[in-house]
């Protein structure tokens, strides 16, 4: 499976915390990993990284969470 990078807008939701539990379960159901979530309050910007087949995959997780993701990239790890 590959990795991508959702990018999304603050505030969301269900806050960043309620909003990255829900995502998280989402992503199980779908048979996808939500491996991280990080947040900037201050650039009014989160972001997660889900390994996933594709990124309609993610999208969808996204949308059966309730969470607006901008966008969703395909990205390679450095290490």
């Amino acid at each position: 499976m590959a990795l991508f990078l959702g990018v999304h807008t603050l505030p969301l939701p269900q806050g960043v915390t309620g909003s990255w539990e829900s995502y998280k379960e989402a992503s199980a159901n779908l048979g996808i990993k939500a491996l991280h979530a990080y947040s900037s309050a201050d650039k009014g910007v989160a972001y997660c990284i889900t390994e996933a087949p594709s990124a309609d995959t993610v999208r969808e997780a996204h949308k059966k969470a309730d969470v607006p993701v901008n966008e969703v990239f395909e990205v390679v790890s450095a290490d």
